[in-house]
């Protein structure tokens, strides 16, 4: 839309210092094929950032929606581990010293889905175990050491039970991960936020911010 809307870009460029794509680096998009991955339409994000002095954040690396057709086909424990490290050390490697920051895991967290460790029954859980998460980051490090590696997820910004179990949930992946040493350096907050909602609190939303800057 920045390509063919001038109002949108110029509002864009005016309100915004870092742009995420919505669709353009998640799997189906960036590799229909196992062999074939299509850059183009992110290398135009990247290159209208780069015009406009607008950094770029990576979205995303490791999720349970939006797979093409091959992976839900083809994926299984012998392979899961080979499929998910090629993706991601391809993928960054390409964007290497030119993404600020990269949302390498998205949305990992699922409390209906009824494990004590909240984590969702994704397919990468499914094949890999807990692990795939470490595993992640570890190859996005590799592949690019000097952009920020985040967490994303959603579900966090209201007191209610639904939310405070997530916030203990995200908080106990993100302890988990800091104690193995898992190169993640920030939570993604991906917020849903609706003006007449009352079950904004701001006081408790904002310990939980600080119990994870706590973490370092």
């Amino acid at each position: 839309q920045v390509e063919t809307d001038s109002v949108f870009a110029k509002a864009i460029v005016q309100e915004c210092n870092i742009i995420v794509p919505e669709s353009e680096l998640k799997w189906r998009v960036v590799r229909p094929s196992p062999s074939v991955y299509h850059f183009a339409p992110a290398d135009k994000l990247l290159s209208f950032a780069n015009t406009h002095n607008m950094k770029m954040r990576g979205h995303t690396l490791v999720w349970h929606e939006d797979l093409p057709s091959w992976v839900n086909s083809s994926l299984n424990s012998l392979n899961a581990k080979q499929i998910l490290t090629d993706h991601i050390s391809t993928v960054v490697k390409h964007y290497a010293g030119k993404m600020h920051s990269w949302d390498v895991v998205n949305e990992a967290i699922e409390p209906k889905d009824g494990r004590s460790d909240g984590l969702r029954n994704s397919p990468w859980l499914t094949m890999l175990g807990p692990e795939y998460i470490d595993l992640a980051f570890r190859v996005a490090a590799a592949s690019d050491p000097k952009a920020l590696l985040t967490y994303n997820d959603f579900g966090m910004d209201y007191d209610t039970p639904f939310g405070r179990k997530k916030r203990m949930l995200v908080l106990n992946l993100l302890r988990q991960l800091k104690a193995n040493g898992t190169p993640i350096h920030a939570l993604g907050i991906q917020a849903h936020l609706h003006r007449d909602n009352p079950n904004f609190n701001p006081d408790s939303f904002s310990t939980f911010l600080q119990e994870v800057a706590d973490l370092g």
